[in-house]
């Protein structure tokens, strides 16, 4: 597979190990990885990170172009993941980005080749996203749908698109100074619950997060994600471990038996682009922002 790929890792060597076997049943030919640094002063964690890096050296063991980028000092998750996907597009015009708790069934790929050329010069498209969160609902008959939650746990994009990415949030004091709020997000519940959010982002940077950021830069520039009508990712990275996933579980599997019955292959494409209301209601009320009934009826039915 010619679709390059970006890995971004840590200090996560038994995940990204994980990660780096899931590839390689589809060998791709050009490998990225974006590795950031550790603490000085944390021996523990120089030394995870130097396990990590020995792992993705020693286990990208077919044949391919490697290109690493190997941070001797510690950014962080916004700074880290933001300069490696930077790092990526000084080097290719579009591919696939994985964090290292990722694992991303086959057809993802497959999709992915097929959804940046078909829309690569549809600047109304911002991002291909692995994850699916409706918990088994189709949203239509074809193979994707499209939704303005760009999900991050695996994900396609272009150059041309990270290019709108604003780490800064300039665009929230555009929103408040010019009361968009409306506009950007929707409903007075969409508008507490994303004030809040970049409040805590823009005076505080907390939580240390670039995807947040990356979703207000789409809303802004109006770009909207194509979700794939089955889950293709399972989020490895749940624990003590994550960054921003410290406690609960995955929300999402890899179900192979629904992908079998509901296959994506051939690629069926919607007739109009258009988002999806329902499905955006329902990640928005079940995924950010549950109300405690929804929640313990979550619970019950793990």
């Amino acid at each position: 597979m010619q679709l390059p790929i970006l890995i971004l890792a840590w200090k996560r060597p038994t995940h990204v190990k994980k990660v780096i076997s899931s590839l390689r049943k589809i060998e791709p030919k050009n490998i990225f990885v974006s590795c950031d640094g550790a603490d000085s002063n944390n021996k523990l964690e120089y030394n995870l990170v130097e396990d990590t890096k020995e792992i993705i050296q020693k286990e990208i063991d077919w044949e391919c172009n490697k290109s690493y980028n190997f941070r001797k000092k510690k950014l962080g998750c916004r700074f880290g993941v933001s300069e490696g996907i930077n790092w990526f597009f000084q080097h290719v015009e579009e591919g696939v980005i994985i964090e290292d708790d990722c694992i991303i069934h086959p057809h993802f790929f497959q999709l992915s080749e097929v959804l940046l050329e078909k829309y690569r010069f549809d600047y109304r498209i911002g991002s291909i996203s692995a994850s699916n969160l409706q918990n088994g609902i189709k949203r239509g008959s074809s193979s994707y749908y499209f939704s303005k939650y760009h999900h991050c746990w695996g994900w396609a994009t272009w150059k041309k698109r990270w290019e709108n990415y604003d780490q800064e949030l300039a665009s929230w004091i555009y929103i408040k100074r010019n009361k968009l709020e409306r506009q950007i997000f929707g409903t007075n519940t969409e508008i507490r619950y994303w004030n809040r959010i970049f409040e805590k982002l823009y005076y505080f940077n907390k939580p240390d997060s670039w995807a947040y950021r990356w979703f207000l830069s789409c809303q802004m520039n109006r770009l909207i994600s194509i979700i794939p009508n089955i889950n293709l990712c399972e989020n490895i990275g749940f624990g003590k471990d994550g960054t921003n996933t410290i406690k609960g579980e995955s929300p999402i599997k890899i179900d192979t038996d629904e992908i079998s019955k509901f296959s994506l292959l051939p690629i069926k494409h919607p007739e109009f682009i258009i988002t999806s209301s329902l499905a955006d209601e329902y990640t928005f009320r079940n995924h950010y922002n549950p109300s405690l009934k929804t929640r313990i009826i979550n619970k019950i039915h793990e």
